[in-house]
C-alpha cells in the first residue's frame, strides 16, 4: 500500500526512484542541491572553519529552533551561529546545536555558552516558543549572574515595499547591543516559508551563504581550536576531563555540519491544490517516530539563520532621510 500511494504521486518522483527503485539518481534532483552546497562548503585548513570560540573582531547572528519536548524521539532543539559578513550581508556556519533529549536548562546553558564565546549581534527564534525560550534564559541563575537580560525588538519581515521599510526604521531606532535588545520572532508564515526557502535556495545556488570548514581534517585547525579557553560546564558533557570534553564537542561539529546539509538535500517541495506550499522532508520518513530517525531542525535553524543576516543586514544599512531646514533665523533690531 505503501508503495502504491508512492507511485502514484505521494511521493516526488526523485524520491521515489532513489528509495523503492534502487536508483542513484541525479543529487541536484532536491530542492537544494546537495552538489552545490558542497560547492558552498570551505575546503578543510581553510577558514572560516568551524570553532568553539569566535574571533573577537567578527560579528555572528544566531537563529534557534525551540523544542520543549526532550526524549530520544522528540524534534531536536536546534541552534545555528552563523558567522556574519558585514559588507556583504551573507554568513557562515561556524557552530551548531542540535539535541533531542536535553532539558530546557540544558539549553538554556547552551544557549548561555553561545553568548559568551561569541559576538552575538542578532539572535532570531520561531515565535512558537521562542518567547518563552527567552523568559526562561532571563530567569535563569547564569544569565543573572552576568546581568544579561535578553530583549526583542518589534520588526516583521514578512510586510512588503514602504511596510517593511517602516518596520527596518523602528527595529533600528529599537536595536541596541549594549542593552542586549537584539532578539526578533519569526512568524512562520505561508507566504514567509516560501520566500525565506526561495532566499536560501538562491544563495546556495550562486554561493552566497558558506558553510565551515571541519576541524579534524586539518591540524593546524584543530591545536588551534582544542586550544581555546571555553566554560566547559555548559557543554553537557559530565564527568570527563577537559581534553576529553573539547574532543567530543569538536567531533560533534563536524559531524552536525554534514547533518545539516543532509537535512537540506532532504527537503522536498508540495503544493496544495490552494497554491500553500510546503517544505518537509518525504513523507516515508516521516513515519518513521525511532531516535535515530531523520529531522529537519537543523535545516530550519539554518534558514532562519540565512534569513536574519539578510534582516539585519537591512537594518544595520537603514539611514534616516535628511531632512532640509526651511526655517531660517533673523535677527531683530
Amino acid at each position: 500500500t505503501i508503495i502504491e500511494e508512492a507511485e502514484a504521486g505521494g511521493e516526488p518522483k526523485p524520491i521515489f526512484m532513489r528509495e523503492y527503485m534502487a536508483s542513484f539518481v541525479d543529487s541536484n534532483d532536491g530542492y537544494f542541491s546537495a552538489e552545490k552546497m558542497e560547492q558552498c562548503t570551505i575546503i578543510a585548513g581553510e577558514s572560516p572553519h568551524l570553532t568553539l570560540v569566535g574571533i573577537r573582531d567578527k560579528e555572528y547572528v544566531v537563529s534557534i529552533d525551540p523544542n520543549f519536548n526532550n526524549s530520544q524521539t522528540a524534534d531536536h532543539f536546534g541552534i545555528c551561529v552563523m558567522e556574519y559578513s558585514p559588507k556583504t550581508g551573507y554568513g557562515t556556519v561556524v557552530h551548531q546545536y542540535a539535541n533531542s533529549e536535553a532539558d530546557l536548562k540544558a539549553n538554556v546553558d547552551y544557549f548561555y555558552y553561545i553568548l559568551t564565546h561569541f559576538n552575538v549581534v542578532y539572535v532570531i527564534l520561531d515565535s512558537a516558543g521562542g518567547l518563552k525560550f527567552i523568559q526562561s534564559c532571563n530567569l535563569s541563575e547564569n544569565f543573572k549572574k552576568r546581568k544579561i537580560e535578553l530583549k526583542f525588538i518589534e520588526f516583521d519581515s514578512n510586510k512588503e515595499a514602504e511596510e517593511y521599510n517602516e518596520q527596518i526604521r523602528t527595529a533600528r531606532n529599537q536595536y541596541n547591543k549594549s542593552d542586549y535588545k537584539i532578539c526578533v520572532e519569526q512568524h512562520f508564515a505561508s507566504d514567509w516559508i516560501r520566500k525565506a526557502n526561495e532566499y536560501l535556495q538562491a544563495n546556495i545556488n550562486y554561493k552566497r551563504v558558506f558553510f565551515g570548514s571541519k576541524i579534524r581534517p586539518d591540524d593546524l585547525v584543530f591545536d588551534t581550536v582544542s586550544k581555546q579557553d571555553i566554560e566547559t560546564s555548559l557543554l553537557g558533557f559530565e564527568g570527563k576531563t577537559v581534553d576529553s570534553i573539547k574532543g567530543e564537542a569538536i567531533d560533534e561539529q563536524d559531524y552536525l555540519i554534514k547533518l545539516v546539509k543532509d537535512e537540506c538535500a532532504l527537503i522536498e517541495i508540495k503544493s496544495t491544490a490552494q497554491g500553500t506550499q510546503s517544505f518537509d522532508i518525504p513523507q516515508h520518513l516521516r513515519r518513521d517516530k525511532s531516535p535515530a530517525r531523520a529531522r529537519k531542525d537543523s535545516y530550519t535553524a539554518l534558514m532562519l539563520g540565512n534569513w536574519a543576516c539578510k534582516s539585519y543586514f537591512d537594518i544595520m544599512s537603514y539611514k534616516p532621510p535628511v531632512v532640509n531646514a526651511t526655517f531660517t533665523p533673523q535677527f531683530i533690531g
